[in-house]
């Protein structure tokens, strides 16, 4: 294909940040910057800049991601331009005029030069950000206008959308969004067509994978007179993903030598992010595609691993019933709650007593933890970091000992520390503590776990805290959050955690049949398996599938949950023999 008059934008940052919350490893970010320009790659889209501060990561509400070391790794004599997207939701609050100046006051510390605004806003709400694209322009931005769903646009409303474009005034470029996944390639080229000859801006394609279409609908688009063309490295982005960057270059007749930099990008970074997230086309998003359901409602389903393929079918079945292009998340709920029986409040308040793991499961801090474990060790090289923070993903759950004896063999086994361990620990455990004293007492909660300790206090069922994070550590993040008195007592400290559920059964009274254990972690289901307890997985924060932490304990039942949502679909599986 022709790559004159092509423009190639690489949209990772953004779309691919549905998966991560917008967090990305310095390292990953550096290496795609440094690999972009060589690549053929003419614009990269750097995430999301919101008027309005969120929970996001730094990609999701930048500039926050925008550090110098960005700058420092693009070659000096680089020619990308970068752009940033704003949703026109975002755009309801200040007044329409001064919108170009605020993103151009908020975005003004970063370290890369922001061109162009992408604005996204449903094809039937284009006139309403009309005054704000004018604003954007004043303020020396190029604005590009994303047009999602446009796919369900009848024809009536195509008419009318494409008025809302043309009084706009000049744009850098108008693009067909396939939100849903749904178009098809003769639809994409009708849509092409009608936009390329019916006003003046070129055309754009940001395609969704949902049905496998991506690369075919893109290259469709750019044969029927589409100048800008989305892609991705490795297809990262919301839902089923979209035209992997990878592909779409060949065709454009990038040759080997230039791709090779991004492929080896792929084999370091997105194949582990792909392990972890399982974005890309399937059946579900097939169905969603046809059947115009939002993708955040398969991705969702997708990620509650207590439901089976059955379940999932009927979650989907019903959603394709129902009014699902946009997403509600009380929909969601129905959705599951049509395709599960058992709900997550009822299960738990069967148990005379309830035992919740902390990290992962109350408090949202396994990620945080790992970061303290890399600043503990900065001064170490970054490849026997990186073995550690892998060894303490796997063991997560043990006793902060327990990690650092394996940190401290490690470390001998390089040369970088004596045999002596008890001045090991002192020094690294205290430099990792001296990090979490920081930051740990600022750690969110667990997504509803304030809603389902309440509820089961609520109940006067004893609940009780087993975790590896040292007992004061513990009470404070958990006083923080205005949970620590609904908890009997918080056991914490150096020793093994089935000794502290064993303490649990001799303070209670109870029976291990009694008693379940709510974690995330191997071993947190070796502690259980240990006293016979029963063991509810939660998922959702937890580093690794869960048929790798259910492994190797054939006929022992299981149930799985995503978060601790009180009404949320709980699935029993069989421990998975090897």
């Amino acid at each position: 294909m022709d790559r004159v008059g092509l423009t190639v934008l690489d949209c990772t940052l953004r779309d691919g940040g549905y998966y991560t919350n917008w967090n990305f490893d310095t390292a990953l970010v550096e290496e795609y910057l440094a690999a972009c320009p060589g690549l053929g790659i003419d614009v990269v889209e750097l995430g999301y800049v919101r008027l309005t501060k969120d929970g996001f990561g730094p990609y999701g509400q930048l500039p926050e991601g925008l550090t110098p070391n960005l700058r420092k790794a693009l070659p000096e004599d680089h020619e990308l331009r970068f752009a940033v997207m704003v949703d026109a939701a975002d755009l309801v609050g200040p007044p329409p005029a001064e919108v170009g100046g605020l993103l151009r006051e908020k975005l003004a510390p970063g370290s890369l030069p922001v061109e162009l605004v992408r604005v996204a806003v449903r094809y039937d709400k284009a006139a309403d950000v009309t005054d704000a694209v004018g604003s954007l322009r004043e303020a020396g931005y190029g604005v590009c206008l994303n047009l999602m769903q446009i796919d369900l646009a009848s024809a009536d409303e195509l008419s009318a959308c494409l008025g809302a474009v043309v009084a706009m005034g000049p744009l850098e470029a108008v693009y067909m969004a396939d939100s849903l996944g749904s178009l098809r390639p003769e639809r994409t080229a009708e849509l092409v067509e009608l936009f390329r000859t019916g006003q003046d801006a070129p055309v754009g394609i940001h395609a969704h994978d949902n049905q496998g279409f991506a690369l075919h609908n893109t290259v469709v688009a750019a044969q029927s007179g589409a100048l800008w063309l989305d892609g991705t490295v490795y297809g990262m982005g919301r839902g089923a993903g979209n035209t992997r960057i990878e592909q779409l270059l060949p065709v454009l007749g990038e040759g080997p030598d230039r791709l090779q930099p991004l492929m080896e990008l792929i084999v370091r970074h997105f194949h582990p992010l792909m392990d972890r997230y399982r974005w890309g086309p399937s059946g579900l998003y097939a169905i969603a595609g046809m059947r115009d359901i939002h993708p955040t409602y398969v991705q969702r389903i997708e990620e509650t691993a207590s439901l089976g393929a059955e379940e999932k079918l009927r979650a989907i079945g019903f959603l394709a019933q129902a009014s699902s292009a946009g997403f509600s998340a009380a929909l969601l709920d129905e959705a599951l709650a049509r395709a599960s029986g058992e709900r997550l409040a009822d299960v738990l308040a069967r148990y005379p007593v309830v035992v919740f793991d902390l990290d992962g499961v109350l408090v949202d801090s396994n990620e945080l933890k790992v970061e303290c474990v890399r600043a503990a060790f900065a001064g170490f090289p970054g490849n026997l970091v990186e073995r550690f923070t892998d060894e303490f993903r796997r063991t997560f759950g043990r006793s902060r000992r327990e990690h650092f004896v394996a940190f401290h063999r490690m470390s001998v086994e390089h040369g970088l520390a004596s045999p002596d361990f008890e001045a090991f620990y002192d020094q690294h455990a205290g430099a990792y503590a001296d990090q979490l004293a920081r930051r740990y007492p600022e750690a969110p909660l667990c997504a509803h776990a304030a809603e389902t300790v309440q509820g089961l206090a609520a109940r006067d069922i004893p609940l009780y805290v087993a975790t590896g994070t040292l007992g004061d550590e513990a009470v404070k993040v958990l006083d923080a959050g205005g949970l620590l008195g609904a908890f009997r007592a918080v056991l914490g400290g150096e020793e093994p955690k089935s000794r502290r559920l064993a303490e649990i059964l001799r303070q209670a009274g109870a029976d291990a049949r009694d008693v379940v254990l709510v974690g995330d972690s191997r071993q947190d289901v070796l502690a259980a398996d240990e006293l016979g307890i029963d063991f509810l997985l939660v998922t959702r924060y937890g580093f690794f599938p869960p048929d790798q932490v259910l492994r190797d304990r054939p006929g022992r039942p299981a149930r799985i949950v995503t978060d601790l949502r009180p009404n949320a679909p709980v699935r029993v599986l069989t421990g998975l023999d090897g």
